[in-house]
């Protein structure tokens, strides 16, 4: 079945959305997992609260870099992993437990403008050595 305009104009935007957002988190996080003592290099983008979260997915709060075997028991151990968040990142947990409660609704455009503005930002600095 053929899709319609709209709906591949949203997808493409949103793979955008992904792929910045992704590049963001690792940035943030050194290309590590964020797991203490891991050395793996096989480094996923991760979310805190699931995609279902539409107002969330995108949120740089929300997203974690972390290996594909921590990646893994982050999804099968979802009590142990909450705890491990809460407990390493307890402002962000806060944050994340409100905003999920607000079920806001996000422009996907202004923010991809956002993001790309911030990425262009980013690459200037590193191009000025700053």
């Amino acid at each position: 079945m053929k899709r319609s305009k709209k709906a591949r104009q949203k997808e493409y935007l949103e793979l955008e959305l992904d792929a910045l957002a992704r590049i963001r988190c690792f940035e943030r996080d050194g290309y590590k997992c964020v797991v203490a003592g891991c050395n793996r290099t096989n480094i996923q983008w991760c979310h805190v609260e699931s995609r279902i979260y539409k107002s969330l997915q995108w949120d740089f709060d929300n997203n974690l870099t972390m290996c594909a075997g921590h990646h893994l028991w982050w999804h099968k151990n979802l009590r142990e992993s909450g705890q491990w968040f809460a407990a390493t990142y307890p402002e962000r947990d806060a944050y994340l437990t409100i905003r999920k409660r607000m079920k806001t609704k996000i422009d996907r455009k202004e923010l991809l403008v956002a993001l790309r503005a911030e990425r262009n930002d980013r690459e200037f600095l590193v191009q000025e050595g700053l």
